[in-house]
């Protein structure tokens, strides 16, 4: 089968994403909800106001759940505004949200002092994040991770993303031979950029994903190809 146009893969990435979120969180709530109005209806004391409003109590919980699952996804797929916030908060929020939802310890560490974004290819700090936000994902997901350590540094001419977890692992020659759209789509957005992105077990276990973006551009128009900013077209 013939490999998919960069375009195509970074949106077959974020579909692929979003579809796991809605079946795994939104899913979850609503099968629970249906299930508990499947037992209220079922419930032969409905005359009881008192038994239906603590049956009718104990749905709520679900309620919030679902709520709170829905806003957590629209946050995902709207970019952050890196022009306001910058993109060390931006990945220290990023950090915050997954240690919260899912306690895992997430620790970003940040080495830009001197950095002038202004040099930085449009659209790279986005590309950056949207890295992040995908290799948190599998390093929580796939690599069934307890520990994910962000870094956010330049080196040289680069900007350089590398995200370190103490999960399963994925070895280099795996990660593009199998059908694993997030990498996949992390990598375009590096390339977009006209970066780069690698991927190896890391010695002592778990899996490191680097990317390396030039702070000077080397694409052709001086900007990241928007398309791959993360959103559902």
């Amino acid at each position: 089968m013939p490999a998919l146009p960069p375009v195509v893969a970074a949106q077959e990435a974020e579909r692929l994403r979003v579809a796991r979120e809605l079946h795994d969180e939104l899913g979850q709530y609503l099968l629970a909800l249906k299930l508990e109005l499947s037992r209220l209806a079922q419930t032969e004391d409905l005359d009881d106001a008192q038994a239906v409003r603590q049956r009718v109590r104990g749905l709520l919980p679900l309620v919030d759940g679902t709520m709170a699952a829905v806003r957590r996804i629209a946050l995902d797929l709207r970019p952050p505004d890196l022009s306001g916030s910058g993109l060390v908060p931006a990945l220290q929020a990023l950090a915050r949200q997954v240690r919260a939802r899912l306690s895992i310890n997430v620790e970003v560490h940040a080495r830009l002092e001197g950095l002038d974004h202004n040099a930085l290819v449009p659209g790279a700090e986005l590309a950056t994040y949207r890295i992040a936000q995908e290799a948190l994902s599998n390093a929580v997901r796939h690599a069934k991770a307890s520990m994910v350590d962000v870094e956010v540094f330049t080196e040289g001419a680069f900007l350089v993303l590398r995200v370190r977890d103490d999960g399963a692992g994925l070895a280099s020659r795996d990660a593009w031979t199998r059908p694993r759209l997030g990498l996949q789509g992390m990598r375009e957005r590096a390339e977009a950029c006209g970066g780069q992105l690698q991927i190896q077990d890391a010695a002592q276990g778990g899996c490191v994903i680097e990317a390396r973006i030039p702070i000077a551009s080397t694409v052709g128009n001086g900007r990241c190809d928007l398309r791959f900013n993360g959103e559902v077209n």
